[in-house]
């Protein structure tokens, strides 16, 4: 069973805070990591492996949209003519 602090980390939705922030992704990273190892029986190495690859997974589609939404509100169209 994660500590209450693992918890309130796993339960947090993924952000664009949560994705800039490098100590609040590391600490998501080792809760993750620590939950592989307990229910899916993974080694140290493998689950945190795994972990990153999650959030990192997560981060950049919010990232992107993110980029996105910027890209669309400077959009200015051109006036021909």
């Amino acid at each position: 069973m994660p500590s209450e602090h693992c918890l309130a980390i796993l339960n947090e939705p993924y952000s664009p805070e949560l994705c800039a922030d490098l100590r609040k992704k590391r600490a998501l990273v080792m809760c993750l990591a620590w939950d592989k190892m307990n229910t899916e029986h993974k080694t140290f190495k493998d689950a945190v492996k795994e972990a990153w690859g999650e959030v990192k997974g997560n981060c950049g589609v919010i990232n992107s949209g993110m980029k996105t939404l910027e890209v669309l509100k400077e959009y200015k169209p051109m006036r021909l003519g």
